[in-house]
């Protein structure tokens, strides 16, 4: 199951601290990793299966946080870079031909 769906159940995230994690897994909403450190990985799933209380609390987090990760919002900014990009290649195009 992929991180935002995780989250969007209520539960707690254990990731690495990388690429799209780092920027879906909020603060308090589960644990990111070290790269590669296995360790701190069992650690951060450890920590949540030893406490109940910080397990509840951080999925109760992480189903808050999910709800900023929805497909009409998604493909709104999608949509609005593309038009973005589009117009400031017309933009660069029409000062080439004027030039």
């Amino acid at each position: 199951m992929g991180v935002i769906e995780s989250m969007a159940k209520g539960v707690p995230v254990v990731a690495w601290n990388q690429a799209g994690p780092t920027v879906t897994v909020g603060a308090g909403t589960g644990h990111l990793a070290e790269p590669i450190d296995v360790n701190d990985y069992a650690a951060g799933i450890s920590a949540f299966l030893d406490s109940p209380a910080m397990n509840q609390a951080a999925g109760e987090r992480a189903f808050a946080w999910a709800r900023r990760f929805d497909w009409e919002r998604h493909l709104d900014t999608l949509e609005r870079s593309i038009i973005e990009v589009a117009r400031s290649h017309e933009r660069v195009a029409a000062e080439a031909a004027s030039a």
